[in-house]
Protein backbone atom coordinates (compact mmCIF):
# COMPACT_ATOMS: atom_id res chain seq x y z
CA UNK A 1 0.00 0.00 0.00
CA UNK A 2 2.81 2.41 0.81
CA UNK A 3 4.51 1.69 -2.53
CA UNK A 4 1.25 2.25 -4.40
CA UNK A 5 0.66 5.53 -2.61
CA UNK A 6 4.14 6.69 -3.60
CA UNK A 7 3.40 5.89 -7.24
CA UNK A 8 5.70 2.87 -7.65
CA UNK A 9 4.93 0.10 -10.14
CA UNK A 10 4.19 -2.74 -7.69
CA UNK A 11 4.12 -5.44 -10.37
CA UNK A 12 7.54 -4.40 -11.60
CA UNK A 13 8.91 -4.47 -8.05
CA UNK A 14 7.53 -7.98 -7.46
CA UNK A 15 9.01 -9.22 -10.72
CA UNK A 16 12.39 -7.72 -9.80
CA UNK A 17 12.23 -9.35 -6.34
CA UNK A 18 11.48 -12.78 -7.82
CA UNK A 19 14.37 -12.48 -10.27
CA UNK A 20 16.73 -11.51 -7.44
CA UNK A 21 15.58 -14.46 -5.32
CA UNK A 22 16.08 -16.89 -8.21
CA UNK A 23 19.53 -15.47 -8.79
CA UNK A 24 20.57 -15.86 -5.14
CA UNK A 25 19.37 -19.45 -5.07
CA UNK A 26 22.35 -20.37 -7.23
CA UNK A 27 25.16 -21.19 -4.83
CA UNK A 28 28.68 -20.21 -5.77
CA UNK A 29 32.09 -19.75 -4.21
CA UNK A 30 33.58 -16.29 -4.33
CA UNK A 31 36.77 -16.24 -6.37
CA UNK A 32 36.15 -19.64 -7.97
CA UNK A 33 35.95 -19.88 -11.74
CA UNK A 34 34.44 -22.78 -13.56
CA UNK A 35 34.96 -23.89 -17.14
CA UNK A 36 32.03 -21.82 -18.37
CA UNK A 37 33.53 -18.65 -16.90
CA UNK A 38 36.86 -19.37 -18.59
CA UNK A 39 35.15 -20.00 -21.91
CA UNK A 40 33.17 -16.78 -21.60
CA UNK A 41 36.34 -14.85 -20.84
CA UNK A 42 38.11 -16.33 -23.87
CA UNK A 43 35.13 -15.57 -26.10
CA UNK A 44 35.01 -12.00 -24.82
CA UNK A 45 38.71 -11.52 -25.52
CA UNK A 46 38.33 -12.93 -29.03
CA UNK A 47 35.34 -10.70 -29.71
CA UNK A 48 37.30 -7.66 -28.55
CA UNK A 49 40.30 -8.54 -30.74
CA UNK A 50 38.11 -9.18 -33.79
CA UNK A 51 36.19 -5.96 -33.22
CA UNK A 52 39.43 -4.02 -32.89
CA UNK A 53 40.84 -5.56 -36.08
CA UNK A 54 37.62 -4.80 -37.95
CA UNK A 55 37.69 -1.21 -36.71
CA UNK A 56 41.33 -0.79 -37.83
CA UNK A 57 40.61 -2.26 -41.26
CA UNK A 58 37.54 -0.11 -41.83
CA UNK A 59 39.33 3.02 -40.60
CA UNK A 60 42.27 2.29 -42.92
CA UNK A 61 39.92 1.86 -45.87
CA UNK A 62 38.17 5.12 -45.06
CA UNK A 63 41.49 6.95 -44.75
CA UNK A 64 42.61 5.47 -48.05
CA UNK A 65 39.38 6.62 -49.66
CA UNK A 66 39.76 10.09 -48.18
CA UNK A 67 43.27 10.36 -49.64
CA UNK A 68 42.34 8.98 -53.05
CA UNK A 69 39.29 11.22 -53.58
CA UNK A 70 40.50 14.73 -54.42
CA UNK A 71 38.82 18.03 -53.68
CA UNK A 72 37.55 18.90 -57.11
CA UNK A 73 34.49 21.10 -57.50
CA UNK A 74 32.11 18.30 -58.38
CA UNK A 75 29.22 17.72 -56.00
CA UNK A 76 29.86 13.97 -56.06
CA UNK A 77 33.37 14.27 -54.66
CA UNK A 78 32.25 16.74 -51.97
CA UNK A 79 29.51 14.39 -50.88
CA UNK A 80 31.86 11.40 -50.86
CA UNK A 81 34.42 13.32 -48.84
CA UNK A 82 31.75 14.35 -46.32
CA UNK A 83 30.59 10.73 -45.95
CA UNK A 84 34.13 9.50 -45.43
CA UNK A 85 35.00 12.14 -42.85
CA UNK A 86 31.68 11.54 -41.08
CA UNK A 87 32.49 7.85 -40.82
CA UNK A 88 35.92 8.66 -39.40
CA UNK A 89 34.50 11.05 -36.79
CA UNK A 90 31.65 8.75 -35.74
CA UNK A 91 33.69 6.31 -33.56
CA UNK A 92 35.14 9.05 -31.30
CA UNK A 93 31.62 10.39 -30.78
CA UNK A 94 30.31 6.95 -29.87
CA UNK A 95 33.23 6.33 -27.49
CA UNK A 96 32.64 9.68 -25.76
CA UNK A 97 28.95 8.85 -25.33
CA UNK A 98 29.91 5.48 -23.83
CA UNK A 99 32.20 7.19 -21.34
CA UNK A 100 29.57 9.78 -20.46
CA UNK A 101 27.02 7.02 -19.87
CA UNK A 102 29.00 6.07 -16.77
CA UNK A 103 27.64 9.24 -15.18
CA UNK A 104 24.13 7.78 -15.26
CA UNK A 105 23.23 6.91 -11.70
CA UNK A 106 26.25 8.81 -10.40
CA UNK A 107 26.11 9.26 -6.64
CA UNK A 108 25.73 13.02 -6.40
CA UNK A 109 25.93 14.83 -3.08
CA UNK A 110 22.25 15.72 -3.14
CA UNK A 111 20.13 12.52 -3.17
CA UNK A 112 17.26 14.46 -4.74
CA UNK A 113 19.10 14.38 -8.09
CA UNK A 114 20.07 10.70 -8.17
CA UNK A 115 17.30 9.95 -10.65
CA UNK A 116 18.77 12.25 -13.32
CA UNK A 117 20.67 10.41 -16.13
CA UNK A 118 23.47 12.99 -16.20
CA UNK A 119 25.51 11.05 -18.78
CA UNK A 120 22.77 11.00 -21.41
CA UNK A 121 21.86 14.59 -20.65
CA UNK A 122 25.47 15.74 -21.06
CA UNK A 123 25.90 13.80 -24.32
CA UNK A 124 22.80 15.32 -25.91
CA UNK A 125 23.62 18.84 -24.74
CA UNK A 126 27.21 18.67 -26.00
CA UNK A 127 25.99 17.29 -29.34
CA UNK A 128 23.47 20.14 -29.62
CA UNK A 129 26.19 22.73 -29.00
CA UNK A 130 28.52 21.13 -31.55
CA UNK A 131 25.76 20.95 -34.17
CA UNK A 132 24.84 24.60 -33.65
CA UNK A 133 28.47 25.77 -33.74
CA UNK A 134 29.28 23.78 -36.88
CA UNK A 135 26.19 25.12 -38.66
CA UNK A 136 27.08 28.70 -37.74
CA UNK A 137 30.71 28.32 -38.82
CA UNK A 138 29.64 26.66 -42.06
CA UNK A 139 27.34 29.60 -42.83
CA UNK A 140 29.89 32.20 -41.76
CA UNK A 141 32.63 30.82 -44.00
CA UNK A 142 30.42 29.66 -46.85
CA UNK A 143 33.15 30.27 -49.46
CA UNK A 144 35.54 27.79 -47.84
CA UNK A 145 34.53 24.42 -49.30
CA UNK A 146 37.02 22.42 -47.24
CA UNK A 147 35.81 23.95 -43.97
CA UNK A 148 32.20 23.33 -44.94
CA UNK A 149 32.97 19.66 -45.56
CA UNK A 150 34.65 19.31 -42.16
CA UNK A 151 31.82 21.10 -40.34
CA UNK A 152 29.21 18.94 -42.02
CA UNK A 153 31.17 15.80 -41.14
CA UNK A 154 31.62 16.97 -37.55
CA UNK A 155 27.90 17.60 -37.21
CA UNK A 156 26.80 14.37 -38.90
CA UNK A 157 29.51 11.98 -37.73
CA UNK A 158 30.76 13.10 -34.32
CA UNK A 159 27.69 14.90 -32.95
CA UNK A 160 25.35 12.36 -34.52
CA UNK A 161 27.10 9.48 -32.77
CA UNK A 162 27.45 11.41 -29.52
CA UNK A 163 23.75 12.19 -29.20
CA UNK A 164 21.17 9.52 -28.47
CA UNK A 165 17.43 9.68 -28.99
CA UNK A 166 16.73 6.02 -28.21
CA UNK A 167 18.33 6.11 -24.75
CA UNK A 168 16.66 9.44 -24.01
CA UNK A 169 13.25 8.00 -24.92
CA UNK A 170 13.87 4.79 -22.93
CA UNK A 171 14.95 6.75 -19.84
CA UNK A 172 11.95 9.05 -20.09
CA UNK A 173 9.60 6.08 -20.42
CA UNK A 174 11.27 4.35 -17.46
CA UNK A 175 10.94 7.40 -15.23
CA UNK A 176 7.29 7.85 -16.18
CA UNK A 177 6.52 4.21 -15.47
CA UNK A 178 8.40 3.72 -12.20
CA UNK A 179 7.66 7.09 -10.64
CA UNK A 180 4.47 8.34 -12.27
CA UNK A 181 3.46 10.62 -9.42
CA UNK A 182 6.87 12.25 -9.13
CA UNK A 183 6.68 13.62 -12.71
CA UNK A 184 10.41 12.95 -13.10
CA UNK A 185 9.87 11.75 -16.67
CA UNK A 186 8.30 15.07 -17.63
CA UNK A 187 10.98 17.06 -15.83
CA UNK A 188 13.72 15.13 -17.61
CA UNK A 189 12.23 15.19 -21.12
CA UNK A 190 11.06 18.80 -21.13
CA UNK A 191 14.17 20.01 -19.31
CA UNK A 192 16.46 18.26 -21.81
CA UNK A 193 14.67 19.79 -24.80
CA UNK A 194 14.59 23.28 -23.29
CA UNK A 195 18.27 23.20 -22.30
CA UNK A 196 19.30 21.86 -25.72
CA UNK A 197 17.37 24.65 -27.47
CA UNK A 198 18.79 27.38 -25.22
CA UNK A 199 22.39 26.20 -25.51
CA UNK A 200 22.06 25.53 -29.24
CA UNK A 201 20.63 28.97 -30.03
CA UNK A 202 23.16 30.69 -27.77
CA UNK A 203 26.05 28.83 -29.43
CA UNK A 204 24.75 29.61 -32.91
CA UNK A 205 24.30 33.32 -32.17
CA UNK A 206 27.76 33.50 -30.57
CA UNK A 207 29.51 31.81 -33.51
CA UNK A 208 27.68 33.56 -36.31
Amino acid sequence: NIAQNLGWDVDALRSWKRSREEHHDDTFIIGARNDNDVEKTICSDLEFILSLLLFIILTSLLLWGAIVIDFRESVTNKTSKTFLLSALLAPPGAILRWQLSKLNGYNVNNPKWKWVPFGTLAANLIASIISALSSAIELRFEDDDLLKIWMSALRTGFAGSLSTVSTFAAETHGLMRLLPRKLYGYYYSIGSLVLACILGVASYVWAI
